[in-house]
C-alpha cells in the first residue's frame, strides 16, 4: 500500500497539509512540534532489536499510512475537524503502536518473566506445527538447505510469537509510555493544556472493544481544552479503522501461523509480500482492494483480514449513528463492507475453495465419552479420583514448600437417588481447589489439562525450589469427559487454596447443562470450604437396582482401582438394593502370597520394600516359603513337600499344573501354576491408582474381580507384588490409562523395560536372601529347587553374591563360582576349568531337570547358565588363544541381567575385551557379545532406555544388533564370516551411517569397526563397507 500511497514525510499527508493551511495563532506552535514529535516516533521504530529482523513489524512507513488513511474515511468531515482534533489524530497515527518495541534489554529481561513465559509455552503448545519444524530441524535426515529453510521458518514463528504477545499489552504499553514522556512535555502544550492524556487515551482505545471507547472510561464527545471541543470518541473511531485498513502487521491472521508446516511453502515473509495490495480505492460508497495470491493460503489469510475489517465498519457505522445530535458533523465517509471481487489466485495457478480439515466436535467428545475409549462406564470414577489426587498432592506440596506439613487430606464418594428420582454422584474433595481463571482455560478445554501446562510448570519450578516436587497423574487433559458416559448435568463447587497466609480464592459454582452448553460460573456461598465437590447426575432412572444392572460400581470401581492411594477414600452408595460403605486405608496393599493362603505353619515369608530399589516406587514383593525344624527354607517339611507334576507343560496343556504341593495332614495336592498367574498376583499402580495387572487389595473375591476384568500386565515377578510408581519413571500409558501395547514384551516401550529391570531387581533380593541360608546350612540343591519352584533366575542377583556364595553342578560335586577361571560351551555342556586346574562338566541332578521341565516348554539349561556365566565373563587373550574368563572384581551393584540387552528375540551381551582385543567392537568366537570398552557400544548401552534416540545412538544399536545377526546367521549356515552378505538390515544400517554428520563426532567413534575373527583375523567395517551395503536391492 505504501507504493500507492506513495508519501514519504507527515508534511505529506493530507492531515497535515490541512493543518498547515489554517493560521489559528493559538495552535501555531502546536503544529510546528508535530514534526518534531512524529520524527521522535519514527526514530523509536528504528531501534528495533536484532530479534525483528525477519519482518518490520511496525515502522515509519506504517505511522504515514496510518496518517493518510485517516483522511479517506474523514472525508469531507476532515474539514469540520479542529486544529487539536487534527493534531491528536496525527500524533496517534504515530504513536498508538509505541507499545511494540522494546529494547534489547528489555527483550532479554523477558527470559526472567514468568508472565512472558508462560504465554510463549502456551502459543507454542497451541501451535503444535511449531514443535514440528523443530523435530524436524533436530533430525539427521534432512540436507542443509532444507535446515536453513525451516530454520528461517522457525524464526518467522518465533517473532510470531513475541508480536501476539506485545500485542496483547501493547495497547496500555503505548499508552503508558505516552504519558511517562510527554506528560511534562511543552511540546504537547495546546490552549494552556497538556494534551498527552487525551493521546495516551485515544492510543489504547485501538486494541479495546468499540464498546469500551464511552463515557466511563473517559472518552466524549465534547472535551473542552481551552476553548476547543474535542470529540475523542470519534477520534477513537477514526484511529482503529485506518490501522486495520493497512492490514496491520500485529494481528496475521491464526489460519498462517497454524498452516505453516515443514511441508509447505507457506511463510510468514510471504504473507508480508501479499500484504502490499496491488491497488485500492476506498470511498463513501466502495472499499475494494486487489489483491492476486500464489498459495490459497494467503488467500484465506487476506479474507480473514476482511472479515475483521467489515467487523470494525459495521461497529462504527453503528456507533456513530447513535452520536448526539449537536455532533451530527462527525461523519466516516466510507463504505460499510468491503468488496472481495478483485482477490483471487495470480495467473489462475489454483482454484479457492475455504476448505480444510475439521474435527467434529460431538463426535470425538462422544469418542472420549462412551466405552469406545474406556472399558466399562464405571471407569468415570476412577478419573474422578485421578483428579482428586492430584488436587490434594498439589495442595499438600503447596504446604509443605510453605514450611507446613498438611495432613488432612481426604475423598469422599456418595451414590444416591436425589428427589427427582435421579442418580446423583458426588465426589468430595478438601484438595488445592479451582480459581475462575483455571475454570475458564482449562476446564472447558478438552485435551488441555492445567497439570501439562506450562502455568503449572512455573508453579512446579518454585516447588522445586523449596525442595519440594510434585509429579501430577493427569496427563491428557480428558479424564473428566468420562463423567458424560453417566450423565449430562454436571455441577461443581470450589475453592482454591493458595497457601499459609494468603486468603483463599472466591467460592465458585460451576454448571454443566450437556456439552453443547455454555459453561455457567457463579459465586458460591462464602461458607464454601477449599476443594472441589462433583455432582454428576445421571441421564438414566434404572428400572430396578442390583449388582449386575448397576452401571456405577462406585464401591467395586474404588475398591478395584484404589490400592495405593496416601490419602483416605471413604464412600457410601445410598440406594437400598446396592447399599453398602467402604472405607480404603492411606496404604498400599500388600499381597498374600500362595503359601500364606494354605494352612501349614511351618513357613516364612520374605518381603521386599521396592523404595530400596527406588525412590519413586512404593509396594512389597513377597514370598513365602516352606521352613524345616532349623528354620531353614526347604522344598519338604512335615507338614508339606512340594511334587512336579508333568514332564512338559505346553500352552495347549495350560491348565495342567506345574507345581503342586501335597499338605500331609489331608493328603490333598493343591495346584500352583505361575504361568497361569498368580492368584492375587500382579497390581501395578500409578500414582495409586491400578493400571494394569489384578483389581482389588488381598482377600478381594473372585466374583468381584470377575465383574471389574483386568488387563495382563506389562511387568511381571516370581513373586506376588502391589507396585506404585511415581514420578520420573513412570511407563507409558494410553489416554485411556492403560499400558502402551507394542504386541510383544521385547517391543515394550522403554518405561516398561526400566520397570521390569526394577521388579526384577527386587525380585532378586529375595534370592540373595535365600543364597544367604547357604552360610547357615541350605544346599545348593535345595537353592535351585526352590528357585526353579518358584520360576526364579540367578541373572539378577548381585553379581558380587553369586560370585561369593553360588554354587554349580559338577558330576558330582558342586562347584562354587569364585572358583572357575575359565570355562567353554557348546549345545550340550558346559565344562569349567577351576583355579587348580581341574576340568568340570556341569549338569544337573534329574530331579532338577525334572522341576525345570514342568516350566512351560521346559528350561533349556545350558542356554540358562551360558547367558549368566557369559554376562559376568571377559574376553582375555590366553594361552594363545582368546577365550572366557570369569572376573573376580565387580561393580558394587553390578548385576548381570544390565550387561545384556534384548531386542526382538534376541540378546547380546556386553562385556569387557582384554588385552589386544580392546578395540574390537565384536567377535565371531562366541555369538552376540560386544566389547563394552568400545566408544560406540557405550551408546548402546546408555541408550537402552531412551525412546528416542538420537542419530549415533540410532546408528550404534543398528551395527551393533545387526552385526551380531550378522555372525549368527553365518554360523547357522556353516559359512565363513564375510561382509559380503545380503541382508536388509546391514542396508538399514549404512543409510544411518551415512546420514550421520560425522565431523560433529570425535575419531574415536568413527570407522574402520574391528571384529575378531577366531585363528587371530581381523576383519574391520570400513565406510567402503558401508557403501557397498547401501548398494545392496532387495525386492
Amino acid at each position: 500500500m505504501s507504493k500507492v500511497l506513495d508519501i514519504e514525510s507527515v508534511k505529506d499527508t493530507t492531515l497535515y497539509k490541512e493543518l498547515i493551511s489554517r493560521s489559528n495563532d493559538d495552535t501555531k506552535a502546536f503544529v510546528t512540534n508535530i514534526l518534531t514529535l512524529c520524527d521522535e516516533a519514527s526514530d523509536r521504530a528504528t531501534m528495533i532489536p536484532k530479534f525483528f529482523s525477519e519482518y518490520t513489524l511496525h515502522d515509519k512507513t506504517h505511522f504515514l499510512r496510518v496518517a493518510e488513511l485517516m483522511s479517506y474515511i474523514l472525508g469531507e468531515t476532515l474539514k469540520s475537524l479542529n486544529d487539536i482534533e487534527i493534531g491528536l489524530l496525527i500524533l496517534a497515527a504515530f504513536n498508538h503502536d509505541q507499545g511494540m518495541f522494546i529494547n534489547d534489554d528489555e527483550y532479554k529481561s523477558l527470559e526472567e518473566n514468568d508472565a512472558y513465559l508462560i504465554f510463549r509455552d502456551n502459543w507454542y503448545i497451541d501451535h503444535a506445527n511449531y514443535g514440528e519444524i523443530k523435530r524436524q530441524i533436530e533430525s539427521s535426515f534432512i540436507s542443509t538447505k532444507e535446515k536453513d529453510r525451516l530454520l528461517k521458518i522457525k524464526s518467522e514463528l518465533d517473532t510470531a510469537m513475541l508480536t501476539d504477545y506485545l500485542r496483547e499489552s501493547h495497547g496500555q504499553r503505548s499508552h503508558d509510555y505516552i504519558l511517562e514522556k510527554y506528560t511534562d512535555d511543552k511540546m504537547l502544550i495546546v490552549s494552556g493544556t497538556n494534551i498527552s492524556d487525551y493521546l495516551a487515551k485515544i492510543c489504547l482505545s485501538h486494541v479495546k472493544s468499540i464498546n469500551w471507547i464511552n463515557s466511563k472510561n473517559g472518552f466524549n464527545h465534547d472535551e473542552n481544552i481551552g476553548t476547543y471541543q474535542v470529540n475523542t470518541v470519534f477520534l477513537s473511531i477514526i484511529l482503529r479503522l485506518a490501522d486495520i485498513l493497512d492490514f496491520d502487521s500485529d494481528r496475521t491472521p491464526e489460519v498462517l501461523y497454524k498452516s505453516i508446516h515443514f511441508t509447505s511453502p507457506v511463510s510468514i515473509s510471504e504473507w508480508q509480500k501479499h500484504r502490499d495490495v496491488k491497488g485500492w480505492e476506498i470511498s463513501k460508497d466502495l472499499i475494494r482492494f486487489t489483491m492476486y495470491f500464489e498459495h490459497p493460503v494467503y488467500e484465506k489469510t487476506a479474507n480473514s483480514f476482511l472479515d475483521w475489517i467489515d467487523s470494525e465498519l459495521n461497529n462504527s457505522h453503528n456507533l456513530i449513528r447513535r452520536f448526539p445530535q449537536k455532533v451530527s458533523k462527525y461523519k466516516i465517509e466510507v463504505a460499510e463492507k468491503v468488496d472481495r471481487e478483485r482477490l483471487g489466485p495470480k495467473n489462475n495457478s489454483y482454484l479457492y475453495h475455504d476448505l480444510e480439515f475439521s474435527l467434529s466436535r460431538d463426535e470425538i467428545v462422544k469418542l472420549l465419552m462412551t466405552d469406545k475409549l474406556y472399558q466399562n462406564t464405571s471407569l468415570f470414577i476412577r478419573e474422578l479420583l485421578q483428579n482428586s489426587l492430584d488436587a490434594l498432592r498439589l495442595r499438600k506440596s503447596i504446604h509443605k514448600a510453605d514450611g507446613f506439613e498438611w495432613n488432612a487430606g481426604r475423598i469422599f464418594f456418595k451414590h444416591f437417588i436425589d428427589d427427582n428420582g435421579q442418580q446423583v454422584i458426588e465426589c468430595i474433595d478438601n484438595g488445592i481447589g479451582m480459581d475462575e481463571d483455571i475454570v475458564s482455560k482449562f476446564f472447558g478445554k478438552v485435551g488441555r489439562s492445567f497439570y501439562r501446562s506450562p502455568e503449572f510448570e512455573r508453579q512446579r519450578a518454585f516447588l522445586k525450589e523449596k525442595g519440594v516436587d510434585f509429579e501430577p497423574c493427569s496427563q491428557f487433559g480428558i479424564g473428566f469427559m468420562s463423567c458424560f458416559m453417566v450423565g449430562d448435568r454436571i455441577q461443581l463447587l470450589t475453592r482454591k487454596d493458595y497457601g499459609q497466609g494468603k486468603e483463599n480464592g472466591k467460592p465458585l459454582i460451576v454448571e454443566i447443562n450437556g456439552l453443547g452448553g455454555l459453561i455457567l460460573i457463579k459465586e458460591g456461598e462464602s461458607t464454601q470450604p477449599i476443594g472441589t465437590t462433583v455432582r454428576i447426575f445421571s441421564r438414566n432412572k434404572p428400572l430396578f437396582f442390583d449388582d449386575w444392572s448397576d452401571n456405577i460400581r462406585l464401591l467395586l470401581t474404588l475398591k478395584g482401582y484404589a490400592l495405593g492411594t496416601e490419602f483416605p477414600i471413604e464412600a457410601s452408595c445410598e440406594i437400598d438394593e446396592i447399599k453398602g460403605e467402604l472405607n480404603i486405608p492411606a496404604t498400599i496393599d500388600r499381597k498374600r502370597t500362595f503359601l500364606e493362603k494354605i494352612d501349614i505353619k511351618n513357613k516364612k515369608t520374605l518381603e521386599v520394600d521396592l523404595s530400596s530399589i527406588d525412590k519413586n516406587l512404593r509396594g512389597f514383593l513377597r514370598q513365602t516359603f516352606l521352613v524345616d525344624e532349623n528354620g531353614l527354607p526347604c522344598t519338604e517339611n512335615l507338614e508339606a513337600r512340594w511334587e512336579p507334576q508333568v514332564d512338559n507343560v505346553t500352552w495347549k496343556d495350560k491348565e495342567k499344573s506345574e507345581m503342586t504341593l501335597l499338605v500331609k495332614s489331608t493328603n490333598q495336592n493343591i495346584k500352583y501354576n505361575y504361568h497361569l498367574g498368580l492368584e492375587e498376583g500382579h497390581s501395578v499402580c500409578l500414582d495409586g491408582i491400578l493400571v494394569c495387572g489384578y483389581p482389588g487389595r488381598s482377600g478381594y473375591s473372585k466374583y468381584e474381580m470377575m465383574m471389574l476384568g483386568h488387563r495382563a500386565s506389562q511387568v511381571s515377578s516370581e513373586h506376588p507384588f502391589t507396585i506404585d510408581v511415581r514420578g520420573k519413571i513412570k511407563p507409558e500409558l494410553s489416554p485411556a490409562r492403560t499400558p502402551l501395547d507394542k504386541g510383544s514384551i521385547f517391543n515394550r516401550p522403554v518405561g516398561w523395560k526400566n520397570l521390569q529391570n526394577l521388579l526384577s531387581r527386587g525380585s532378586a533380593i529375595i534370592w540373595e536372601e535365600i543364597l544367604s541360608y547357604t552360610d547357615e546350612g541350605l544346599t545348593p540343591d535345595t537353592f535351585w529347587k526352590l528357585l526353579l519352584i518358584y520360576n526364579g533366575h540367578p541373572i539378577y542377583i548381585n553379581s558380587n553374591i553369586l560370585y561369593d556364595k553360588l554354587k554349580l553342578p559338577s558330576a558330582n560335586s558342586w562347584i562354587k563360582l569364585s572358583q572357575i577361571v575359565n570355562f567353554t560351551f557348546d549345545n550340550k555342556i558346559i565344562s569349567a576349568k577351576d583355579n587348580q586346574g581341574s576340568v568340570h562338566s556341569i549338569c544337573f541332578s534329574d530331579e532338577i531337570v525334572k522341576i525345570g521341565k514342568t516350566h512351560i516348554n521346559g528350561i533349556d539349561f545350558n542356554y540358562w547358565l551360558t547367558n549368566l556365566l557369559i554376562s559376568i565373563s571377559k574376553l582375555k587373550f590366553r594361552n594363545d588363544k582368546v577365550e572366557l574368563v570369569i572376573r573376580d572384581n565387580f561393580l558394587t551393584q553390578e548385576i548381570p541381567a544390565n550387561n545384556i540387552i534384548s531386542r526382538e528375540m534376541s540378546g547380546i551381551r556386553f562385556i569387557p575385551f582384554e588385552g589386544f582385543t580392546t578395540n574390537y567392537i565384536t567377535t565371531t568366537k562366541y555369538k552376540n557379545i560386544a566389547n563394552w570398552e568400545h566408544p560406540l557400544v557405550k551408546f548402546v548401552i546408555n541408550s537402552q532406555y531412551v525412546e528416542r534416540k538420537d542419530e549415533l545412538q540410532e546408528f550404534a544399536n543398528a551395527l551393533i544388533f545387526n552385526l551380531c545377526y550378522l555372525i549368527q546367521k553365518l554360523e547357522e549356515d556353516k559359512k565363513p564370516f564375510s561382509t559380503s552378505v545380503g541382508l536388509r538390515s546391514l542396508k538399514y544400517t549404512s543409510i544411518l551411517f551415512m546420514n550421520i554428520n560425522w565431523a560433529n563426532y570425535p575419531d574415536e567413534l568413527k570407522p574402520p569397526y574391528k571384529i575378531y575373527v577366531d585363528n587371530d583375523k581381523t576383519v574391520e567395517i570400513t565406510e567402503d563397507v558401508f557403501k557397498e551395503w547401501a548398494k545392496q536391492k532387495f525386492k
